[in-house]
């Protein structure tokens, strides 16, 4: 179980990037590329310097090559070379409401955090889909608080992307068991012949 939430982990985090990350991207890489022209510490178009950037930051000269975690390590370059943070006496801030909300997207998504949430967000989606099995998506998301609960001793708020996953992974077997059993139980209909055990 435990090498099947490891590769779930790094499976979430290398999923590909949504459209939206690509644009939040794109538009901190060119107030990034104008702030660098600026300065005069580059003399390259755009693209050129664009695919430089992201190479030195994560290995990738593509915006739609990277995963979510590369995500959020792309995005904090950018918001360095654009002079996003603003050193003061408390250390490194972010200037402006786009600068702090970028900050902080990057600073989520590129370490351990982003893995828990992108967990979070497939349980809570399996929840939905499982939902018949446990009385609806609130019983199915219960149920999986308590596996967290009794095996882990933590709670959903407060668990690791790993502890999430082996959640989800028993959730996703007992919901499957549920369903066989529901289906085998005597009197239960059968994908549209007559009930079990009845005479028609």
């Amino acid at each position: 179980m435990a090498d099947r939430a490891e590769a779930a982990v790094r499976g979430a985090a290398g999923a590909p990037v949504t459209a939206a990350e690509v644009r939040r991207l794109v538009l901190a890489a060119s107030s990034a590329w104008r702030t660098q022209r600026d300065l005069g510490l580059t003399e390259d178009g755009f693209d050129v310097w664009r695919k430089g950037a992201l190479w030195d930051a994560v290995g990738k000269a593509s915006f739609r090559a990277l995963g979510q975690r590369e995500f959020g390590l792309a995005l904090e370059a950018f918001l360095k070379l654009g002079g996003k943070a603003v050193r003061t006496a408390a250390g490194s801030r972010p200037a402006g409401k786009w600068g702090r909300t970028n900050e902080a997207i990057a600073a989520r998504e590129a370490g351990p955090e982003g893995d828990r949430r992108r967990a979070e967000w497939k349980l809570r989606e399996e929840c939905r889909e499982a939902g018949g099995a446990f009385g609806g998506e609130g019983g199915a998301l219960a149920y999986a608080e308590g596996l967290l609960a009794r095996i882990h001793r933590t709670t959903l708020a407060a668990a690791t992307a790993r502890q999430v996953w082996q959640a989800l992974f028993t959730l996703r077997a007992r919901a499957a068991k549920k369903r066989r059993a529901a289906e085998t139980a005597p009197g239960a209909v059968l994908s549209g012949g007559p009930a079990r055990g009845s005479l028609g």
